[in-house]
């Protein structure tokens, strides 16, 4: 019994390891919070995600363990066979699984064919058999064949049974990575026997497919089935000498590339990174890494995939997890909804997580570039660069908290809803445009004037003038790259002020001075511009002005209201109630304007307004007898007499007012 125990050193933080484990990534997404692993320069250990640590991830390295290093080296042993055991056994099945359909043959007779060849069906091969099956067949009819005088003939070719789904498989790859029909179905039947081709299927670089010299690629086939019997025989002995069960790993994931209706559960991170990129049909350099351009991207892969393939290209390996897209807007949704859900229903808008550093947009940074995030790499100093701005490309997720947090790339921000078409009460249609909301006005404003989005037909965008710098060298990238940092950074600027204006105004975040100044804006210039631009919030002036107008609509109830508490007060007989509510209506309407304009309404002189407040003072001391200072008092009083709801005007504009008519 070894009694070895493994001793842990201090623990190393992430960002002092010379790369982000992958692993990592895999453990975010299922939740796992240890695991052991090997890092370069430190040896094997354990990465743990703890909540000892804030939940963030960090490296234990393992002291020289010498029976742990051999138990590793078996478990690798055994992990290698199971991840060939599809190779190892389907030769051996498929003679007895596959199925065929009717074979052709080649027909020469001097007298019938006049010595030319003709292809045509075999008589008596109706397919539907086991390979070894149709072979027999073949063989016995063949035999019959030739003995009723036909002359020499031979088998043209075995072709298994295609059904519809296959030919369409097959009919997939080949336009996805522009290939020959030939090429892809060679493809698809090294698939179904097991053996995993090394190179990628993009012309000019499927070597592994077909050996040189050959048409059918048959001779590559054998081979290739000959050598993995061989390593199946191999590791059987291997493993039954080491005493283990090849079943035991009967209902282990593989870490195959996945077809058909096959399961993506057990997917790991870089079974998920290579199963997208291969999808967009990037190729692959000498060293296996894939080489990411936008253009094979947006030519192969249509719809919301082309976002997450880019975006998963520009996330580091450790910090990818499958759909965080999706959970950093499941968890980012509820409190931006409860506080903005009644901007949103007043103007008809929805939330949006916007990616900061637009994934698609982006893309043409990356032409050319080979996915690699180890230290030195061109995608890795790439990566840094941005960092540098506060710039967190694609989707990272470093730890299970920082779902929209800081170091995210996105982030919920308002867009315009669907425009909607409404029947008004006259039966005619009206169709209601919802204006911009701050992701409108940043893509299609902003970005479009840039020329990095909505870029005309024939026409250079922002990255294809820049293109020869990108492409030629790293420098040139860098130089491309610190110039849309820039750009980004407004971005950023354009999108902060629009969403401060917005949850000033309609959210729970109310700061009264902030509020002052932008309803002070909109009194002024009836516009509410994001500051340094000429983009303005179109909805938020719109339901500005909705509320001035009802207050407006309002008004004179409200002054109503006021001269009848006033005149109340004197419990005048109806017919005097009736004509002191009119004067004091009118005192009130010729003292507003003076205030307000400085001069009279058109409708009231100054010797009526004068004979106004001497018959309303009439009119109250007849109830309320009066000695002659009170009388002067109110009549004095009367003279400045308006609304509430009127502000209160200058020093000097009172003076004017007081003494205009003097």
């Amino acid at each position: 019994m070894n009694a070895y125990v493994a001793k842990y050193t201090k623990p190393i933080p992430l960002e002092e390891l010379p790369y982000t484990p992958v692993e990592l990534g895999d453990m975010l997404d299922s939740g796992e919070k240890e695991r052991e692993i090997e890092v370069e320069g430190y040896g094997k250990g354990r990465l743990v995600i703890s909540k000892q640590n804030k939940n963030k991830p960090f490296f234990y390295a393992d002291e020289k363990n010498e029976a742990f290093n051999i138990q590793q080296a078996k478990k690798a042993e055994r992990l290698f066979f199971f991840a060939n055991a599809p190779a190892i056994f389907a030769p051996v099945l498929a003679p007895f699984t596959a199925r065929t359909k009717p074979a052709n043959v080649v027909l020469k007779d001097p007298v019938l064919t006049k010595g030319k060849k003709v292809t045509g069906p075999l008589p008596g091969s109706k397919g539907g058999q086991t390979l070894l099956q149709q072979r027999k067949t073949n063989k016995q009819t063949l035999a019959e064949f030739e003995a009723t005088g036909f002359g020499k003939t031979k088998i043209a070719e075995d072709v298994f049974n295609m059904p519809t789904s296959r030919v369409q498989q097959i009919v997939k790859i080949a336009k996805r990575n522009n290939i020959s029909y030939q090429k892809a179905e060679q493809y698809v039947n090294l698939k179904e026997q097991g053996i995993i081709p090394t190179e990628t299927i993009n012309p000019g670089t499927n070597a592994g497919l077909l050996e040189e010299g050959t048409t059918q690629g048959s001779g590559s086939v054998n081979k290739a089935i000959a050598r993995i019997q061989k390593i199946k025989k191999d590791r059987e002995d291997s493993l039954r000498n080491a005493g283990v069960d090849p079943e035991e790993f009967k209902n282990i994931d593989l870490g195959l590339p996945l077809f058909g209706g096959e399961s993506r559960r057990n997917e790991s991170v870089m079974q998920f990174r290579n199963r997208l990129f291969n999808q967009a049909g990037f190729r692959q350099n000498e060293d296996g890494d894939f080489i990411f351009d936008d253009r094979l991207l947006i030519k192969n892969v249509k719809g919301d995939d082309r976002r997450k393939i880019s975006q998963t290209a520009q996330t580091k390996p450790g910090q990818t997890v499958k759909r965080s897209f999706e959970k950093t807007r499941d968890a980012t949704r509820l409190d931006f909804t409860d506080e903005l859900g009644g901007y949103m229903r007043l103007t008809g808008s929805k939330p949006n997580l916007h990616h900061r550093f637009a994934a698609m947009i982006s893309a043409p940074l990356y032409r050319g570039i080979a996915l690699r995030d180890t230290p030195g790499s061109e995608w890795m100093e790439l990566t840094n660069l941005l960092n540098e701005y506060n710039i967190y490309p694609g989707s990272p997720v470093t730890d299970p908290e920082s779902l929209g947090g800081p170091q995210s790339n996105l982030t919920q921000i308002v867009t315009k809803g669907y425009n909607q078409k409404i029947v008004l009460p006259d039966g005619t249609e009206k169709v209601i445009r919802r204006p911009p909301e701050p992701h409108d006005i940043l893509h299609h404003q902003y970005y479009k004037e840039l020329g990095l989005q909505d870029v005309e037909e024939g026409k250079a965008s922002w990255f294809d003038k820049r293109m020869y710098k990108i492409t030629g060298s790293r420098e040139g990238r860098m130089q491309v790259a610190r110039e849309y940092a820039e750009i980004v950074r407004e971005g950023d600027r354009i999108i902060d002020e629009a969403m401060t204006q917005i949850r000033a105004l309609f959210g729970n975040r109310i700061d009264p001075n902030y509020i002052v100044k932008l309803l002070t804006e909109l009194a002024e210039t009836g516009k509410l511009k994001i500051t340094g631009t000429k983009f303005r919030l179109k909805s938020v002036e719109k339901i500005v002005e909705i509320i001035k107008q009802e207050v407006k609509a309002n008004l004179p109830l409200a002054d109503e209201q006021e001269v009848l508490n006033t005149v109340a007060q004197y419990k005048l007989d109806y017919e005097q109630e009736i004509e002191a509510i009119d004067l004091l209506h009118n005192i009130a309407d010729y003292n507003e304007s003076m205030r307000v304009f400085g001069k009279r309404p058109p409708s009231i002189t100054h010797s009526q307004h004068k004979r106004n407040i001497r018959r309303y003072m009439e009119l109250i001391q007849t109830k309320i007898p009066l000695d002659l200072p009170t009388q002067k008092a109110k009549e004095q009083g009367l003279r400045t007499y308006t609304y509430k709801r009127v502000k209160p005007v200058p020093i000097d504009k009172q003076l004017e007012i007081e003494f205009s008519y003097d």
